[in-house]
């Protein structure tokens, strides 16, 4: 899974508030497995062996779907071809991972009609074995793909992570002619691919999450972990709106674990009204996972006195102002994000009770964004959507 990079943005401090409402998240031990897929992959090894007696040309043409064909030639009744061999598929399935299913595509066509499938077999540790796949429906005389195996099917075999990451794991084909007469016939297979389903332990058994307030002046952040797996690093992420997140802090986990480890840290420049918080696990090779949300309400108290503030024009036509008026403060701060919590604008500081433009030289892509601003005591947001 790929990330997307984010810039935490730090707004405002030393504000008195008040907690309105905490909900915490208690999981006995969560779901210690996950389902997953692996592919479709194309293999890059070509090979064939003993079945019929016509060969194949061009094997490495099943690396990819371009009309290029691996072709049997010269099929004639009674004929069938040797076994075409993919191997080497480049799998990297997470050690002591369930495999579940195996299912291959292979995209193909005959001629005139006369092609079937002779024989499809998973190669299992370089030996083709396993239950027959072959299809009894003729191959088309236009490129289709069939779909051999399924997400539950394990052509009868037992599987570990190992065998599937081995170059060696793949599959064999061999084609026929299905009927007498009209003379010699052709095989081609243009594309030949391979998905893995599998289940896998999760990196972390994560016991609790919940947050609090402390001092009248930050949020804390707690949770506890039963044991973990090739456990990094944890990413605390708030959100204002429950759906664009940003990060708050990173804090390094115990890498390997089977005991109880409590952890924690701080959010010091919270925001008013809702904030929902979840923790983002990575792992050493950068593969990630996210809890569950958990969300604090918070409100300042009734001094100073509270900024007014909106944007205008709401949907904004490319280009928008923020106004400002009635702060007690002389400065506020000013920043736009992205609706995945990219930063894209700020302005730090500026004059308060007045109107600022927002990206005024460029106008923004179409899309939703959060306009949020700070004076030393108050912060406020407002969603904005860009057409």
């Amino acid at each position: 899974m790929k990330t997307t990079a984010t810039h935490p943005v730090h707004f405002f401090s030393g504000f008195a508030m008040r907690v309105l409402v905490t909900f915490t998240l208690v999981i006995a031990v969560c779901l210690l497995l996950y389902a997953a897929t692996s592919g479709p992959s194309s293999g890059s090894t070509f090979s064939s062996s003993a079945y019929g007696d016509k060969t194949w040309d061009d094997k490495d043409h099943v690396q990819s779907s371009d009309d290029d064909y691996a072709t049997c030639e010269d099929l004639d009744d009674g004929d069938s071809s040797e076994y075409l061999k993919v191997t080497n598929f480049g799998f990297a399935i997470p050690a002591s991972s369930t495999i579940e299913g195996i299912e291959v595509f292979i995209e193909k066509r005959g001629e005139s009609s006369k092609i079937k499938d002779a024989s499809v077999k998973i190669i299992q540790s370089g030996v083709i074995s396993g239950t027959e796949q072959a299809l009894t429906t003729t191959w088309g005389n236009s490129d289709f793909t069939d779909t051999y195996g399924s997400a539950t099917d394990l052509w009868g075999l037992t599987w570990t992570d190992a065998d599937i990451n081995a170059s060696n794991f793949g599959v064999a084909i061999a084609a026929r002619k299905s009927s007498n007469g009209g003379g010699e016939k052709k095989a081609r297979i243009d594309h030949i691919q391979i998905t893995v389903h599998y289940t896998s332990s999760l990196p972390i058994s994560l016991k609790s999450f919940n947050a609090h307030a402390v001092d009248n002046k930050k949020i804390k952040l707690e949770w506890t972990t039963a044991s973990e797996k090739n456990n990094d690093y944890f990413t605390i992420e708030r959100s204002e709106n429950g759906a664009s997140f940003h990060k708050i802090s990173t804090v390094k986990g115990a890498g390997n674990s089977s005991s109880i480890i409590n952890y924690n840290a701080y959010d010091d420049a919270p925001v008013f009204g809702n904030a929902y918080y979840r923790l983002k696990q990575t792992d050493f090779d950068g593969k990630f996972t996210y809890s569950n949300l958990i969300s604090v309400a918070v409100s300042v108290s009734a001094s100073p006195k509270k900024c007014k503030f909106s944007v205008r024009p709401n949907p904004c036509p490319g280009q928008c102002s923020v106004t400002v008026t009635e702060c007690d403060e002389k400065n506020v701060s000013l920043a736009l994000l992205d609706a995945m919590g990219n930063e894209v604008y700020s302005k730090v500081p500026v004059d308060a009770n007045g109107t600022f433009s927002i990206d005024a030289t460029n106008n923004l892509t179409p899309g939703v964004y959060i306009v949020m601003g700070n004076s030393p005591d108050q912060s406020f947001s407002q969603k904005v959507i860009v057409r």
